[in-house]
């Protein structure tokens, strides 16, 4: 390991330290039949939202946003 990536990890380690990273945000729909879409960023949730609006094929579902963690 060289000194910076050394210091990267110690950085990212430290609770005092002013560096986070962005945590990342995934999405899911699900259908009234129980189908789902999962792991979708959440601008293709929303393009594909919008396509499904513009066809008129757009029924009662649920969005669900939320973090992904390395856990």
């Amino acid at each position: 390991m060289t000194p910076d990536q050394i210091d990267e990890i110690e950085t990212c380690n430290n609770p005092s330290s002013c560096y986070r990273p962005e945590p990342k945000v995934v999405c899911s729909i699900t259908f009234p039949d129980g189908s789902k879409l999962e792991n979708q960023t959440p601008e293709d949730t929303l393009d594909y939202l919008q396509g499904e609006f513009e066809l008129g094929d757009l029924g009662t579902f649920t969005v669900k946003m939320e973090e992904e963690t390395d856990e």
